[in-house]
């Protein structure tokens, strides 16, 4: 189980540079300032959980003992920012096998979820929030990504989105909308790039030295029930089950909308990616064309892959004729009806197969009860 899971991870890559569209920042972060009372408020936030963890220190005791620990925790908290050195511990995670579908012999059909060292999420939780708050003060994050951020939610892309289709489709006009899947997009990432992308942002000094440490020789091993098994290596990607791994992502491909045409939407939640283009069964749909080329390029220069059979086309409008696109020189499926975050959309924006999925759901949980 664990070698199939470590087959998802790049060995590194150092030939990967940033591209020119990535913009430099002259802002700099390089330290942070906390005191006990923000760890305090910190502790008291986690939620009363006794799961284990590598570390073996549940949420639950770091909560009710948050007063008595705070000065400590703050002390210790400091000098891991001072040193840049992090106990070894805090790159070690328990990765979880959690079936989804299928046979249930076949290790592909399970789905890793990672628990990483309690007090390590903690301080990353302090860092980010420092991070966060740095990086919106400065307007960094793109207007597209709507993942991980405050505010800024499925919700309010896939209104965001939905309203733009229905003033198309008011026009008289189609829309032609293509998803992209990264493959396994946050285990991917090549660590040496992101990197630097993260100092060219800005981040640097005590911050950077302690994200290098983070980042690289982590590793892990599974647990089943109560069993153990052997411990593996990490080669690439951001943290699962960390708190900073999310935002690192983020950071990683805030540059990908900026190299898209005028007239081609892009919507961004986390890893999932979606073009869409206004049209008359005209040439405007070149620009779409031309927006896949890019991001294949983009793809290529920044070290990940695309997974071809799980791009798919929805072709929205009366008489749209439903050009081929293609990725990698790959047609890419076209589907009438294609799930989006969580809802299925269908050609005529009917949402009759939601409508259908929702009801027959609540309705197995009225026979249940």
């Amino acid at each position: 189980m664990g070698i199939t899971f470590q087959k998802a991870f790049n060995k590194k890559n150092s030939e990967l540079v940033i591209g020119s569209n990535f913009s430099k920042s002259d802002d700099r972060i390089e330290d942070i300032q906390f005191n006990i009372l923000d760890i305090f408020k910190l502790l008291r936030k986690l939620p009363n959980k006794n799961s284990t963890s590598p570390d073996s220190v549940p949420y639950i005791l770091l909560k009710k003992c948050a007063f008595p620990l705070s000065h400590i925790i703050t002390e210790l908290f400091r000098l891991i920012l001072d040193e840049g050195e992090i106990p070894e511990i805090w790159k070690h995670s328990i990765v979880i096998p959690i079936f989804k579908k299928g046979d249930k012999t076949i290790t592909d059909n399970y789905r890793p979820i990672a628990l990483t060292c309690t007090l390590c999420r903690t301080f990353e939780r302090l860092l980010a929030n420092k991070l966060i708050e740095f990086l919106r003060n400065k307007d960094f994050f793109s207007i597209e990504q709507f993942g991980f951020l405050k505010q800024r939610s499925t919700v309010t892309q896939l209104l965001t989105m939905l309203n733009q289709i229905y003033s198309c489709v008011d026009r008289g006009n189609k829309v032609d909308i293509v998803y992209i899947d990264f493959k396994k997009a946050f285990d991917t990432v090549p660590i040496e790039l992101l990197i630097q992308k993260v100092k060219y942002i800005g981040i640097d000094g005590k911050i950077l030295k302690f994200l290098i440490n983070f980042l690289n020789n982590r590793k892990f091993k599974v647990r089943i029930e109560q069993d153990f098994y052997e411990e593996y290596p990490i080669y690439s990607g951001v943290p699962q089950g960390s708190v900073l791994g999310p935002l690192l992502f983020v950071i990683f491909i805030n540059d990908l909308p900026e190299h898209l045409p005028k007239g081609v939407n892009i919507k961004i939640y986390a890893d999932d990616i979606k073009l869409y283009v206004e049209h008359n069964n005209d040439n405007n749909r070149n620009k779409l064309k031309e927006s896949l080329l890019i991001i294949e390029k983009w793809a290529k220069n920044n070290g990940l892959r695309i997974s071809i059979d799980k791009c798919v086309c929805l072709y929205i409008g009366k008489n749209n004729d439903k050009q081929q696109y293609f990725i990698d020189g790959l047609p890419i499926k076209k589907e009438n009806c294609v799930r989006d975050l969580g809802i299925l959309i269908d050609t005529d924006l009917s949402f009759s197969a939601h409508i259908t999925k929702i009801t027959k759901q609540a309705y197995s949980m009225i026979v249940c009860d």
